[in-house]
């Protein structure tokens, strides 16, 4: 079965929506990406760009391929969402529900086996109304904005009751949008600043809800007008007999009042979810919760509602219009085998890592940094850079991560990252700048998830950073950069059963050099842009940003090799050996002085105009391993496309292998000693450089080399070691 899920950019009336992406399923496995990944626009809408790179990771030729096309809309009826698009009038199109397929991602990626379902949002379709005029304002059709499901064994959906669905009615989401932009906000892309500034005002100080529960229902006192949010604020101040103040203007100073009217609006908000949900789960005799729509962004009322259903509440990754295309899939899977229950679940946060994979290569890598100017740059290897960054984060430096395949859903949960200490404070004012964040926003934890309970209460299973919980003693008196004024911390739990989570090595490593199981995680983007997708996106962003280190899958780039050298894996003993560079027949040194290891670096640059690569093991094919053991070896020649190599120690392991792949990097077989090395391009080695490297003649170690590195050429550098097994 292969199923590709989008939502539309614009409704048949001309209405622009955001938050666009696409996903796929084909076999057995998934792939999703937000629009704004591909596009480099923060909340793009649609999925064009996103189509062509999903459909190319599926491994079709086109939407055509698939079995079948599931696509949703919103601001319009269920049944538009078929047509005003690219992929429009294909025969295996099928349109799914704005709320159905929130609801579709939220129980069948829970693993539940029984659930109530709570879709809450600023809208989904419009309902099938005779009467409706058809203008455009939709918000003055029937419509889903709270829309509640149980979830059963079966895997069966059912829609059990709904609130604000009457045309002109305001729900939650609508309410809480008109309050950001009466805040100075003026998108309901920035409800998160609201919320965070909800955590510096005092909870009681504006009296009354903007909600009340009546006869089983959530109801509103003001209509809702999305054209004039701030007059919506107005009439409810004046319903309710408060005193909001005058509205904040855009980037006006915040006052007191402001902090208080955002502590209003998120108390009302997280008081309605308590009522309703109160009611319905027990009516319902229902013990677990999986929440959909943008409103469970709200990482503070989620806490609340883990107090509720204490067995379990579940967030997807992308609870918002972005996890739409995947909804959309999940939804597709059930309508095509309603008999079949799904069982696909996003349990840990690398089940959400569900990008187009991209290779990342030394070959990848030294090509990236020469495309995006920063050839400059100095790249570590080794087969797990997690003790490397460990030492770097626990020396106060910020360190950038992107890993092969993107996380889904707008927070960075280890794939595209920015990591430091949670320990400093300067840490905040740093990523401030970068992110051109409030000084109000907090920033998040990621957490052991087995260490929690020592730091964080309640312990909660939050893969995707979906709770606000409260920080302990402990993580009051130490963690000064992860808690926000309130005394909590929007937390992410990595476990054990998370086995593939580099960002849990990372963790482990950082434990292990400080006794604290935590590490500050923010999204790898600067300030306005969506979190970095691609090498060279990431290497561009991250050259703007004073940060030295960006981990690249197993490699660590590095800008400057002083004045943190201390903290490196490149030994000083290195600057000994002997290094030269060979070319039309001209050797020079590298490094005549041999004074300081870094400046060995920059004149290797320099002579070669190459990246450099630092190498910290040495794999090496069994034959080969034979050869030096019988002293027929004394060399071996490595290659890396547009590259050049050292060591970062003259003594390196050496770990055998049965073919030419890395192998097992486990537990070395020997070690080597390097006694020197030669830079010299391929095509001008030698009978003499092939024996010494233990051939024949030159014509069967370029026949063993262009086997290894197909991509070797005569006009590109070898780097030619001088070693000997170490006698240990």
């Amino acid at each position: 079965m292969k199923i590709l899920g989008v939502n539309k950019g614009e409704t048949l009336l001309g209405k622009q929506l955001r938050h666009g992406g696409c996903a796929a399923f084909v076999d057995g496995r998934f792939i999703a990406i937000a629009e704004e990944r591909v596009t480099g626009r923060k909340y793009a809408g649609g999925f064009t760009c996103s189509l062509a790179r999903v459909v190319a990771a599926s491994g079709l030729a086109s939407p055509n391929d698939f079995d079948v096309v599931a696509v949703s809309s919103c601001c319009e009826s269920e049944k538009d969402a078929v047509d005003g698009h690219a992929i429009a009038g294909r025969g295996n199109a099928l349109a799914v529900g704005h709320h159905l397929s929130h609801a579709s991602l939220a129980f069948y990626g829970s693993g539940f086996d029984r659930a109530l379902v709570a879709v809450i949002d600023s809208g989904g379709n419009t309902m099938p109304d005779p009467n409706q005029a058809g203008n455009g304002e939709w918000w003055t059709c029937p419509r889903e904005q709270s829309s509640y499901y149980v979830g059963d064994v079966h895997g069966a959906l059912e829609l059990v009751d709904r609130d604000f669905n009457e045309p002109n009615q305001t729900g939650l989401g609508e309410l809480y949008r008109a309050f950001t932009y009466y805040l100075g906000w003026h998108s309901s892309t920035h409800s998160s600043k609201t919320m965070a500034l909800a955590g510096h005002g005092d909870r009681g100080s504006i009296p009354g809800c903007a909600f009340q529960l009546e006869h089983g229902r959530l109801q509103c006192a003001v209509q809702n007008n999305p054209t004039r949010p701030i007059q919506m604020v107005a009439d409810l101040s004046h319903e309710l007999g408060v005193d909001f103040g005058e509205p904040r203007p855009p980037r006006g100073a915040i006052l007191d009042i402001h902090r208080q009217v955002a502590a209003f609006i998120q108390r009302s908000i997280e008081d309605a979810l308590m009522a309703k949900l109160t009611l319905l789960r027990n009516r319902h005799r229902a013990t677990k919760l999986c929440i959909g729509g943008g409103v469970a962004l709200n990482v503070v009322a989620n806490a609340r509602l883990a107090d509720l259903f204490h067995e379990g509440v579940y967030v997807p990754s992308a609870p918002g219009d972005d996890g739409q295309s995947l909804g959309n899939v999940y939804a597709a899977l059930r309508m095509l085998m309603p008999k079949n229950k799904v069982t696909v679940s996003m349990a840990t946060s690398t089940k959400a890592f569900l990008g187009p994979a991209e290779q990342i290569d030394s070959a990848a890598v030294a090509n990236a940094l020469d495309a995006t100017g920063h050839s400059s740059y100095v790249v570590f290897e080794t087969s797990d850079p997690s003790e490397l960054l460990a030492r770097l984060l626990a020396s106060g430096q910020l360190v950038c991560v992107y890993q092969q395949r993107a996380e889904f859903g707008p927070r960075a949960l280890g794939a595209r990252s920015i990591l430091a200490d949670p320990r400093r404070s300067t840490s905040v004012a740093q990523l401030n700048t970068i992110k051109r964040r409030e000084w109000f926003m907090p920033f998040a934890p990621t957490v052991l998830k087995e260490r929690m309970h020592e730091w964080f209460r309640p312990t909660v299973h939050s893969p995707f950073m979906s709770f606000a919980v409260r920080a302990t003693p402990q993580a009051l008196e130490k963690l000064h950069a992860v808690v926000n004024a309130d005394g909590t911390a929007r937390v992410q739990t990595v476990g054990p059963d998370d086995k593939e989570s580099f960002l849990r090595n990372i963790l482990l490593a950082f434990e292990k050099q400080t006794d604290i199981p935590v590490v500050l995680n923010t999204s790898f983007n600067l300030g306005g842009d969506p979190i970095v997708e691609g090498m060279g996106a990431a290497l561009s962003s991250f050259g703007e940003m004073p940060i030295n280190a960006l981990a690249l899958g197993r490699f660590v780039v590095v800008k400057s090799l002083s004045p943190t050298l201390a903290d490196l894996p490149l030994e000083a003993s290195v600057r000994k050996l002997r290094m030269t560079v060979h070319r039309s027949g001209e050797v020079v040194p590298v490094d005549p002085g041999r004074s300081k290891v870094w400046l060995t670096v920059r004149n290797l640059q320099s002579l070669t105009k190459a990246v450099v690569f630092v190498r910290s093991e040495l794999p090496l094919y069994g034959p080969y391993l034979e050869w030096l053991r019988e002293g027929r070896k004394v060399t071996t020649i490595r290659f890396r496309k547009g590259a050049v190599e050292i060591p970062h120690s003259p003594v390196l392991p050496l770990f055998v292998t049965t073919d030419y792949s890395p192998g097992d990097r486990t537990r070395p077989t020997e070690h080597v000693q390097i006694s020197a090395i030669r830079y010299q391009k391929f095509g001008e080695l030698s009978d003499s450089d092939a024996e010494r490297d233990g051939f024949e003649d030159l014509a069967h170690l370029r026949h063993d080399l262009t086997k290894i590195y197909a991509d070797l050429s005569d006009d590109d550098w070898v780097t030619v070691y001088d070693i000997g097994l170490v006698d240990r």
